[in-house]
């Protein structure tokens, strides 16, 4: 949907790398407005890169509810 000026997309930084026809890569900074985050597994997935991410956004929700 990107690619055919349908949508947008947040990924990674190294994403930006990658040569996409068509897409163009921009830069967030100094966005001061939070956004929701949203994700969705399977209660079974014992991936430890998931149960990190998961970590991550925890804490980070902490840290938001806590200043």
């Amino acid at each position: 949907m990107v690619e055919a000026e349908e949508g947008i997309t947040l990924t990674s930084g190294a994403a930006s790398f990658l040569p996409i026809p068509g897409v163009i890569f921009r830069q967030i900074v100094d966005e001061s407005e939070q956004i929701q985050f949203h994700a969705v597994w399977s209660p079974h997935n014992r991936n430890a890169a998931l149960k990190n991410l998961l970590d991550l956004a925890n804490a980070m929700g902490s840290a938001e509810s806590n200043p």
